[in-house]
């Protein structure tokens, strides 16, 4: 056997790279179940640039000048300070994206975090500083584009239930902040749905866009509540990503993104009606103590900090825009590779770092329920018409769909999650007032979500009901859906970050 004769300096060497190989290794994130990624990589596809987000240079972005990062005191924060802080890996933060580095600078300068226990995409773009632009809100969305369908958005800017067959396409938020001359940090916030489909999906058939602009607009009107400034997100499903057509027109809207400050403000600070707000409040701290009330859509806690919990709620309001959009500044428009698609990885430009696909679940099918009608005897007659009240007995058809979770988020390794407390509930839109003459009412718990006052786990409604010539045998009676509500569990040191998760779909209705 012939001898080895290592001299020191090689020794050294073979040593550090022993080392630095065996350091690489701790950071190579398995690929999820179910992902595809191409094994010849696009030379043009650039991956994000590393950031330190978490770690001891946390204050600072890679970038050739001082740049202190969002979450750094001293840095201009333009948005909600529920979320500063939480961005820590042992909470489900992964990056996606990042274009800070220290060899350079692009633009838009931006980077993409997200959470994987509770669906959120969440964006930060840095404004330098500049020329003041005219501004009274921040206007933001998240659209689709390209030729591939597909739900991801469906979560955004649900007012009320989410609508299965209605594939959202644009989405646009305003945010209760302006722009600043010094410079700063805007953030986006996106509620992504599953689509298991998105893997067969192709980069260059379906891309996401993120959209960004400053308005001016002088009042807005919600719920009843005129108020120059707003403490929220008004989030809605647009036709586009903007907020141009809207501005002279009532908007049925989600009031998203209040998290815990809610609590410790007056509704007149927040920019609701004193209803909207008592609404809200009841409906944070239900959430925060795992009791699904007053909720058609919210993410409840995740958040291993001990003082502010996270909360990312959706209330149903009339928002009315009193004013006239004076100006519109454009601050950036990146078009995104969406995580998790077909060959995500070989996109020209920016790709994902996040090899999963986004949102923890969405459903089959559209939920059905089975409705028995129950006539009771004649309680008025009037010119061959009679009056007779009629009893809709409600049942869930739980073979008409089922709770599709997303494997890469849903699984048995160490780095998965598992779903625990699942409840459906049927929720009757009601009690409404029908007609002159008529009334509707209904069994079950009655809630105030917002603007609308609900019956949760409601088995049967009433009303009365005109039978005669030409008048139909079913007649509206109040929409139904039903109310998804789980925690996602991650399988290891599981305390203080399982988030609650409440979704609303609206149910089709099959008379037996």
């Amino acid at each position: 056997m012939p001898h080895l004769n290592l001299s020191g300096r090689s020794l050294s060497w073979a040593m550090i790279l022993l080392l630095f190989f065996s350091s690489c290794k701790k950071d190579i994130h398995p690929i999820p179940s179910g992902v595809k990624v191409d094994s010849k990589p696009n030379k043009a596809s650039i991956l994000p640039f590393p950031l330190d987000w978490e770690g001891a240079n946390n204050q600072y972005m890679p970038s050739p000048t001082t740049l202190l990062a969002p979450w750094a005191f001293g840095s201009n924060q333009e948005f909600i300070s529920d979320i500063a802080f939480d961005y820590k890996v042992s909470d489900g933060w992964e990056l996606v994206f990042n274009t800070f580095s220290t060899t350079g600078t692009t633009s838009p300068a931006f980077f993409a975090l997200y959470n994987k226990w509770r669906g959120l995409l969440r964006l930060y773009l840095y404004l330098p500083p500049s020329t003041p632009t005219p501004s009274t809100y921040l206007n933001d969305g998240l659209s689709l584009s390209g030729v591939g369908v597909s739900p991801m958005l469906n979560y955004i800017g649900v007012a009320q239930a989410i609508d299965y067959n209605n594939n959202v396409r644009n989405t646009t938020q305003v945010e209760p902040f302006r722009i600043q001359a010094s410079g700063g940090w805007q953030v986006g916030q996106y509620e992504v749905a599953f689509d298991p489909n998105i893997q067969t999906v192709g980069y260059d058939q379906l891309k996401m866009i993120w959209n960004m602009q400053a308005v001016d607009v002088s009042q807005f009107n919600v719920s009843g509540a005129i108020n120059g400034t707003i403490a929220g997100t008004i989030s809605q499903q647009a036709a586009s990503p903007d907020l141009s057509g809207t501005v002279t027109s009532a908007i049925n809207a989600a009031y998203t993104g209040m998290g815990q400050s809610l609590v410790n403000l007056t509704p007149a600070a927040a920019g609701l009606s004193t209803a909207m707000f008592n609404a809200g409040k009841s409906a944070i701290q239900s959430g925060l103590n795992n009791i699904v009330k007053n909720i058609f859509s919210g993410i409840f806690g995740g958040s291993s900090s001990p003082t502010v919990q996270q909360v990312q709620l959706s209330l149903s309001a009339s928002v009315t825009l009193t004013g006239t959009l004076t100006s519109t500044s454009g601050l950036g428009n990146p078009s995104l590779v969406i995580p998790g698609c077909l060959n995500s990885q070989t996109a020209p430009g920016y790709v994902p770092g996040y090899l999963g696909r986004m949102g923890v679940f969405y459903l089959s099918a559209k939920p059905k329920v089975n409705i028995t009608e129950a006539i009771g005897g004649v309680i008025n007659s009037y010119q061959g018409y009679h009056q007779n009240v009629v009893r809709h007995n409600y049942s869930i058809d739980n073979n008409s769909f089922s709770v599709v979770y997303n494997p890469d988020v849903i699984n048995s390794s160490s780095s998965g999650a598992h779903i625990e407390n699942f409840k459906k509930e049927l929720i009757y839109f009601g009690p409404i007032i029908g007609p002159i003459g008529t009334w509707i009412t209904a069994d079950g718990t009655t809630e105030t979500v917002g603007a609308v006052s609900i019956q949760s786990n409601c088995t049967y409604s009433d009303n009365d009901q005109w039978f005669g010539p030409g008048i139909p045998l079913h007649q509206s009676h109040g929409a139904t859906a039903v109310r998804i509500s789980f925690n996602v569990v991650p399988n290891t040191n599981p305390t203080n970050i399982s988030p609650l998760i409440v979704k609303t779909f609206y149910m089709t209705e099959v008379y037996q």
